[in-house]
């Protein structure tokens, strides 16, 4: 299968939430929706995945991520410096995945470099600070980490914050990175961003 078509799959099985989750991982406390999470694990199905996410907090979508995709090798980032929940990520991943198929980098995101993640990244999750910058500096910074082709999400596109989308899609265009696929998910099931439950939280790119 190609990559294109395993996207449009992962998107279509999260709509009508069907992933591989269990309800223990979708009642999970953390600031993504039971969709969002389907959609997080289907991608991560991907043989030969290769996952890093920005900005972690409790693990709800480094969990769903991961959750029983034994072939994916799983990065994650977070210094928990602004909501903190370091203690419940690291009960939520010891409870849920395989301590072998991850690993945590509890540091500043802009000081990861190739060292941290050595190995080519194919699924790309950000979800740090959403200011114009630094939505631009996820694409630039991280773009050397990329494999030649490779699934960017970001988290919180539907939210009323231009810098979203004009950062990311500044910080593609500087990185020199060519959408051959893109999917836009708003907010589902809800009129507001930012809700639990059968939505996409925010929504998702």
């Amino acid at each position: 299968m190609d990559l294109v078509t395993h996207v449009k799959n992962s998107i279509l099985s999260a709509y009508i939430n069907k992933s591989k989750l269990t309800d223990d991982v979708l009642n999970m406390q953390g600031m993504s929706g039971s969709k969002t999470r389907h959609l997080y694990n289907n991608m991560c199905s991907l043989p030969g995945a290769r996952y890093l996410e920005v900005g972690t907090f409790k693990g709800s979508s480094f969990v769903s991520a991961m959750y029983e995709n034994d072939q994916c090798t799983g990065f994650c980032v977070d210094n928990w410096s602004e909501f903190g929940g370091r203690d419940d990520f690291f009960r939520n991943t010891e409870r849920f995945i395989p301590e072998a198929s991850m690993i945590v980098h509890d540091k500043n995101c802009w000081d990861i470099s190739k060292k941290d993640v050595p190995l080519p990244i194919n699924i790309f999750l950000y979800d740090g600070a959403h200011n114009y910058k630094d939505q631009k500096r996820a694409i630039t910074h991280f773009k050397p980490l990329f494999d030649r082709r490779v699934i960017i999400m970001i988290d919180d596109w539907a939210c009323d914050w231009v810098h979203v989308k004009r950062g990311t899609m500044d910080g593609i265009e500087e990185a020199g990175l060519k959408i051959v696929f893109s999917h836009e998910i708003g907010l589902v099931n809800t009129e507001t961003y930012h809700c639990p439950g059968n939505t996409f939280w925010g929504g998702v790119v």
